[in-house]
């Protein structure tokens, strides 16, 4: 099978969902060659070059629940909502984004917690997006959560320019983590939703690790995509996040590299973006430099590692100021 894989690698050929399987399960020593694989791939595609997204005032993150989350999933408990710009309602966000302009913001990226249906409120923002867009210059991507399509139809009509999707590939995964069961389904009919909307950006991402650190919804969540031709794949890594249960648990490097360099191979065409949530310290720098030896296309907030090894084997690093889910 591994000469078929490769035969079907070297002409940009989707490989298959049972191909994923056999590299996943493959010895660290022959995956690397699937890896050397993957970059080749990448580089005849995009060329021999690396976007590296920094975004901190010029995309700000905005949390359109404050701190409040109803999931309060595993991994999370919403402690990364503490981190955002809190937004009460629509006059707030209006108001919140005219000045974030005025200091040099070029964008925003709504998100906030979930409700029990793992939906985030953002429709409940419609208006406040449509005003911001008619005010503005502003970028404006979401975080939706499970998302139909009239709603994507309102966002979409409201001006609003991107979506991500966290797609998880594993009801089991969802309940385990989330505490609800999420059937593949609903994930699928989320992004056939954005795309038949007509929504210009749409970048699902994958946290690699999410059941408990372990490998198991990946392949699936790359395969529930392939209803779709994303934007991008934006690849994430569970963060171990002190007030979480799982804080101990950290996601082996080489495990994000294997998902990385699947994603590549499943989706030939498309970027693949190694996101801004991936563990902490020496992880988080390996996973950084696997990743780009992996085949990712863009790197956000990438680590010193990531800068030294793009150098070392001779790309072009290209810097842009948005959210990692916005292609360069």
């Amino acid at each position: 099978m591994l000469t078929e894989i490769e035969k079907r690698a070297q002409k940009f050929k989707p490989i298959t969902l049972e191909e994923a399987k056999f590299l996943l399960n493959l010895e660290w020593d022959k995956f690397s060659k699937i890896m050397k694989l993957a970059r080749e791939q990448a580089d005849g595609i995009f060329g021999k070059r690396l976007y590296f997204h920094y975004t901190g005032n010029n995309y700000p993150a905005l949390s359109l629940t404050g701190e409040k989350c109803a999931l309060m999933c595993k991994h999370c408990k919403a402690e990364l909502l503490k981190r955002l710009i809190p937004i009460r309602n629509n006059e707030e966000l209006i108001k919140v984004c005219i000045n974030l302009e005025k200091n040099g913001a070029i964008g925003c990226l709504l998100t906030g917690g979930c409700d029990t249906n793992a939906k985030v409120p953002i429709v409940e923002f419609v208006d406040g997006i449509r005003e911001v867009k008619r005010r503005t210059n502003l970028g404006l991507i979401a975080h939706t959560g499970i998302i139909n399509k009239n709603e994507a139809s309102l966002l979409k009509n409201a001006g609003l320019d991107g979506i991500l999707l966290d797609i998880v590939g594993s009801k089991e995964t969802t309940r385990e983590i989330y505490g609800i069961e999420i059937p593949e389904e609903k994930y699928r009919d989320s992004l056939i939703a954005c795309q038949d909307s007509g929504i210009e950006i749409i970048s699902p991402h994958i946290c690699v690790g999410l059941h408990n650190g372990k490998l198991k919804h990946e392949l699936n969540a790359l395969e529930i995509i392939r209803a779709i031709e994303p934007t991008t794949i934006v690849i994430i890594a569970l963060m171990p996040l002190i007030k979480t249960e799982i804080r101990s648990i950290r996601v082996r490097a080489e495990d994000v590299a294997r998902i990385i360099s699947i994603a590549r191979l499943m989706f030939p065409q498309i970027g693949i973006t190694l996101g801004c949530a991936k563990s902490s310290g020496e992880e988080r720098a390996r996973i950084d430099e696997l990743g780009i030896k992996a085949g990712v296309s863009a790197i956000a907030l990438p680590t010193e590692r990531a800068i030294e090894t793009a150098k070392k084997l001779g790309y072009e690093i290209k810097e842009v100021k948005t959210c990692c889910g916005v292609p360069g």
